[in-house]
Formats: structure tokens, sequence, C-alpha cells
């Protein structure tokens, strides 16, 4: 037997959608069952079908560790709990294809796996690696547009910082440590290798839990237009006025 997902969908009003959680979970163990699966862990959305914000799908799709991947399928009702648009569904196909997980539908199943639907693969990787480039562009340049307004954009959290609702805001023990920094280097004249080593005695963790060193020392102060309050996404970005509070003036 071989490990599955069941993936169920139902619309925000379930009582709308004529396929309902425990229907779909039925078929889906009766599938899985007669095709060597067992169903180790079900994910459930309650969303339309055409939204393209699916948290337990997108979950299945993104957070797998595509070189141990902990099930080997994904066993939906019909492929339209995944998506209502072809070329959302061939993207789904697509992200699970690339982590050797294979999408088996109850009712509409295609089984790419089989030889005679080998051309049917290549058409859907056609049409999700289009898909692919399309997500990669909107996301791109919405990125880049809120981060000329000085939102923040995603990356690296500065230390000093955390997210919350997808704004930069202070964190207070982090803030100290930041300004401990500041106060050595810049008014004590103390050397980087010196600022990491009394971090590291003192066991002041960095931005990841680990060990300072004078690069990582080095970043803080390299990054003082961002604790006065500006902003700048990527490399080649420009500086703006930030819609995160400074750290310091």
């Amino acid at each position: 037997m071989r490990n599955a997902i069941g993936y169920v969908r139902v619309s925000t009003n379930e009582q709308d959608d004529k396929f309902g959680i425990e229907a779909q979970k039925e078929a889906i163990l009766k599938f899985a069952d007669e095709n060597g699966f067992v169903i180790v862990e079900w994910a459930k959305d309650v969303i339309s079908g055409a939204s393209e914000n699916k948290p337990a799908l997108n979950s299945l799709l993104y957070s797998i560790d595509v070189n141990n991947p902990p099930y080997e399928a994904v066993i939906v009702f019909k492929y339209d709990r995944i998506a209502r648009e072809m070329l959302q569904l061939c993207y789904a196909v697509l992200e699970f294809k690339r982590k050797n997980i294979e999408l088996h539908s109850v009712h509409d199943d295609m089984n790419l796996e089989k030889p005679e639907n080998k051309l049917m693969l290549a058409v859907v990787g056609y049409c999700a690696e289009k898909e692919r480039e399309s997500i990669k562009i909107r996301t791109s340049a919405g990125r880049l547009q809120k981060a000329n307004g000085g939102g923040y954009a995603g990356g690296t959290v500065p230390l000093g910082y955390t997210t919350l609702h997808g704004r930069l805001v202070l964190e207070p023990s982090e803030k100290a440590v930041v300004l401990m920094i500041y106060e050595m280097v810049k008014k004590q004249k103390m050397s980087l290798n010196r600022v990491a080593e009394y971090l590291n005695d003192n066991n002041v963790k960095s931005k990841r839990g680990g060990r300072w060193t004078a690069r990582s020392v080095k970043y803080i102060i390299d990054n003082e237009k961002f604790y006065r309050g500006y902003y700048k996404y990527g490399k080649d970005g420009k500086w703006v006025k930030g819609e995160h509070e400074a750290l310091f003036y």
C-alpha cells in the first residue's frame, strides 16, 4: 500500500455544494482501497473553486520537501476540487509532478502515469509552465509596486523587526540588540570581530538563532538606512520612505 493524502473542498456555503465533505471522503477512500493507496491524512478547504487562495491545497503544493515527500499521491473527488480553470489545474499537476507525487481524481482520473497519456502530460506540462511564468510576473510586479510605496515586499526580515499582517513592526527585544550593536561600533569604536565575540559570549542570538560573526555584525551596520525608516527591495531597488517605524533617528 502506498501513502496518499485525501484532498476535499466545498464551497463557502457547504449546503450549496452537492458534493459534501463526507461524500467526497467516502468516494476517495473507496478509490484508494481499489488502487493500492492508504489515506494517511486529510486536507480540507472551504472556499470557492474559482479562488486561487486555497490554504490547504497551497500547503500541499508548496510545503513539501521535493527530495523527500511524505506520501506518493494526492487523491481528489473531481479535478474541479483543485481548480475550475484548466490552466490552474495544469499548474497544480506540474507542481506535484516535480515532487514525484501523483494526482488522482475519483471521477475523472487521467492517470498521467500511463504511457498512452504521455502526450497529455506534455501538454499539461507546457500549460503549467506558462502559468508558473505568469504567476512569477504577477508576483514580482506586485512586490515591486508595494516596495516602491515603502511597504514590505517579502524576503528576509531584518533584526529588530517582525511581520504582522504583511507589515514590518518593531520587535522590542531585537531592537535592543540592534541599538547595542550601533552603540559599540559607532560610539565605542569596537571592531566587528570584538562585537561578535561580545554578543556570543553573552549568549545573544542572531536573527536565525545562530552565532554572530564580523560579517553578520557588518550587515546590521550597513543596513543603517533601513533602520532610519527607509526601505529598498532587491539589489537594484531604490530607497524610499518606508511604511515601517524607524528603529532610531
